[in-house]
């Protein structure tokens, strides 16, 4: 060279080295004279990262992925354990080496099989270089059972004795649904049972109102309620009962002749304090 400036380049490979300062020289040779070179350099500390911080399974992951790195330099030795209290949680591998900027995948599986409903925590302790810790939080949603009644309210109006009602689980159907019927408005409405179980079946109830003693108007009064409450393993439902009452009430309805007999009975009742005038007409020419 005459008077031009010519650059050299210097690289480096830290692969395997210790995290710490480096330096060395080299010389430059000319017939110029000679030149010593220091070159400085630094190999960072490990860090362990994480990507997702947390495996978050929800309703109904099995498994998720998780990628370890080392975003800083040097070599990474790390082990894997799960506290014995987490029987429910399992990661794949549990251990290995990453380098500067090297990943591994681990697998964050779950089981929910046996387990009681609700919301769980756990964690993977990542033990690194001997002396330090990261924590993988797991956090999982068992789902259970859910009590459903339908229809939301019930009405009777003054013709209508009977209806149903229908009980099932809009939850997990693997689980069972315990239910048992808590409060009645006696001795005004019936059921036909007050307890029961399903899974991913519907249970119907029968509900019967019963107007005997009560005079013609709307029931129950202002200010009162009668409610069917069904109180389960999975929380309470209340149904709301209202029922008309008319001047009078044919019971029962409809009027079922048995085939063994050409006869049957019913019953006229007055719901009126005063005294209340009928006729029946015969609808058909079988009919007396």
């Amino acid at each position: 060279t005459t008077d031009e400036i010519q650059e050299l380049t210097v690289a480096v490979d830290r692969t395997g080295l210790d995290s710490r300062d480096y330096a060395f020289e080299f010389q430059v040779a000319s017939n110029g004279g000679n030149t010593t070179i220091t070159v400085t350099m630094v190999v960072p500390q490990p860090i362990l990262a994480l990507d997702p911080s947390s495996a978050l399974m929800g309703t109904s992951l099995t498994t998720l992925p998780v990628v370890l790195t080392n975003n800083g330099g040097g070599t990474i030795e790390w082990t894997l354990s799960i506290s014995e209290a987490h029987p429910w949680l399992d990661v794949d591998p549990k251990s290995g080496t990453l380098t500067a900027s090297a990943s591994e995948t681990l697998t964050v599986s779950v089981t929910r099989t046996s387990i009681v409903h609700g919301e769980y925590e756990g964690f993977a302790n990542i033990t690194w270089n001997e002396a330090n810790l990261t924590r993988l939080p797991v956090r999982m949603t068992v789902a259970g059972p859910e009590l459903s009644v339908t229809p939301a309210t019930l009405h009777f109006a003054a013709t209508v004795s009977q209806q149903i009602l229908n009980v099932s689980n809009s939850g997990d159907n693997a689980r069972i649904l315990t239910w048992n019927i808590s409060e009645l408005p006696l001795p005004w409405v019936h059921v036909d049972h007050t307890v029961g179980t399903t899974t991913n079946e519907t249970d119907p109830v029968l509900v019967t109102v019963n107007r005997s003693a009560l005079l013609e108007g709307a029931y129950p009064a202002p200010g009162d309620a009668w409610n069917i409450t069904f109180t389960s393993n999975a929380g309470e439902q209340s149904i709301p009962v209202t029922m008309d009452v008319g001047a009078f009430s044919v019971s029962p309805l409809p009027v079922q002749v048995e085939s063994a007999y050409n006869w049957a009975t019913f019953r006229i009742r007055n719901h009126t304090n005063a005294p209340l005038p009928w006729t029946a007409t015969e609808a058909a020419p079988w009919i007396t």
